[in-house]
């Protein structure tokens, strides 16, 4: 696909001036004499061969010097890095995942994201191949990418991911052999058809003396990052997952310009969580578009900026300086993230499953699968999961008052979610001291429990479901009244 990706710069920062000179590795013994730094497993060569022959990998897999050399740069010598890698699969890897399966193509390729970018969508090559999967210019916008002065679709998860699979598709119907179709997405297919002439083979470990070193390591680099993410709690690794409003995210499209500064203003967050989350604009403004262009945000803010789009009027200056609002180019230090989201438990019932609690508490199933460290998708009845939400909904309003107001837009009705304002409580008679402690609310058109939670804080998702004796497979409607206990 390119003459050179991100891995050459990758591979000489991760494994130094050697990758197969080891005598540099930190030892068990010597981390034992730092109380500070977590004790490192013995690397025992064996077991880890064993492990990584029987991974399962769309390819002949081979434990060679060099495949050894990477998975201890991973698992030995680079552990903090490999932590940030394997806490980023939470916002990449189901979106790889569900694409490379709706694709008919091997769901484990997406291991091979790894390699190239290391799961950051703004990786730059020296030789300009960029994004999650490291597509040069112009074969970017051969498959499909718009790239341009505003925009980059290099860096965008979703069509990146889209091009990265046709790519892969097309080398393997031209080779019928994964690990050759690999070696051609780092390289191009004109390399390996002429190592393959030279080595009269199609045999991947038989002609990768004639292809470029980087083509010649990359298939093992790519069977390595695969044994880190499949094995990495057997060296106690652990992720190190980003905060929450990178987890939990909602999408929009926005047909107008509108400008990072401005949404900024909008929903409070800082400059470079608003690039994190949408690394597609280079400018730090979205273009207008017929069309549309997708945005992301925590959910916790996108009702803010759903609330502006409602008063602002594309025949109108729509990207004007909220003036008085201040913008932090990163979030302030002393701002815990954890001010904005709360912790629950939630006790499986009967006949529960993940695909159905997700949809109830609306969080991604990856989530619930990583915050409770579950090896399966499979639930017990009994078992204690852990949630996090959103403590508040931020709105946003404008009012006659805000000089940055144009005329003729009427200030919204839309305010800051507070106790009982948006729903209707029917109380219940005194018949008995005990139902005295609750109200009644009549659910409205596409609110969620999480929604109830935020108007009567003194409930959790467990005493609703309990409370309501709630199926998670069938859900409340709207207009449905359930019960809540009073503050």
């Amino acid at each position: 696909m390119r003459s050179l990706s991100l891995l050459s710069m990758l591979l000489m920062l991760f494994f130094s001036a050697s990758a197969l000179d080891n005598s540099d590795l930190l030892s068990k013994d010597s981390l034992q004499s730092d109380p500070g730094v977590k004790e490192i497993p013995e690397f025992n060569t064996d077991t880890i061969q064993q492990k990584v022959i029987a991974m399962g990998l769309p390819l002949d897999t081979k434990y060679t010097n060099i495949v050894e050399a990477y998975i201890r740069g991973y698992v030995m010598r680079n552990r903090p890095k490999s932590e940030l890698i394997l806490g980023k699969t939470i916002l990449y890897f189901p979106i790889f995942e569900k694409k490379l399966k709706e694709s008919g193509v091997p769901t484990d390729l997406k291991y091979l994201s790894v390699v190239e970018s290391a799961l950051d969508p703004i990786a730059l090559s020296r030789v300009g191949a960029k994004g999650l999967w490291q597509f040069m210019p112009e074969t970017g916008k051969y498959y499909g990418l718009d790239i341009s002065e505003y925009i980059d679709e290099r860096c965008d998860p979703d069509r990146s991911t889209d091009a990265a699979i046709a790519y892969l598709k097309r080398q393997y119907e031209r080779y019928e052999d994964w690990a050759l179709a690999i070696a051609a997405y780092n390289s191009g297919p004109g390399r390996v058809n002429k190592a393959i002439k030279r080595a009269r083979s199609k045999n991947f470990w038989k002609i990768a003396r004639f292809l470029p070193k980087e083509t010649r390591n990359y298939v093992p680099a790519y069977i390595a990052a695969a044994y880190l993410m499949k094995h990495y709690d057997d060296h106690l690794l652990e992720p190190n997952y980003p905060g929450f409003d990178y987890q939990l995210t909602e999408s929009t499209m926005v047909y107008q310009t509108l400008s990072f500064y401005t949404l900024a203003q909008i929903t409070g967050l800082a400059m470079d969580v608003i690039r994190n989350l949408n690394p597609t604009y280079v400018e730090d403004f979205i273009p207008q578009s017929i069309k549309g262009h997708k945005v992301v945000l925590p959910s916790r803010v996108m009702s803010s900026l759903k609330d502006y789009l409602a008063v602002v009027k594309p025949d109108i200056e729509s990207d004007y300086s909220l003036e008085g609002i201040p913008v932090y180019a990163t979030t302030p230090e002393e701002v815990d993230q954890m001010e904005f989201y709360s912790k629950s438990i939630y006790t499986v019932g009967e006949d529960d499953n993940l695909n159905e609690l997700a949809k109830l508490f609306r969080c991604p199933e990856h989530c619930l699968i990583a915050w409770n460290g579950l090896a399966n998708r499979e639930l017990v009845r009994g078992q204690d999961l852990i949630l996090y939400q959103p403590k508040n909904v931020k709105r946003f309003s404008l009012t006659r008052e805000n000089e940055n107001v144009p005329e003729g837009i009427p200030g919204p009705s839309l305010k800051s979610i507070n106790l009982a304002r948006n729903g209707t409580i029917h109380h219940e008679s005194a018949a008995s001291p005990e139902l005295n402690n609750f109200y009644f609310y009549q659910l409205k058109m596409g609110e969620s429990l999480q929604e109830v939670i935020l108007k009567f804080p003194n409930n959790t998702l467990k005493d609703l479901i309990k409370l309501n004796e709630i199926n998670p497979a069938n859900p409340p409607l709207a207009g449905a009244t359930i019960k809540v206990r009073k503050l």
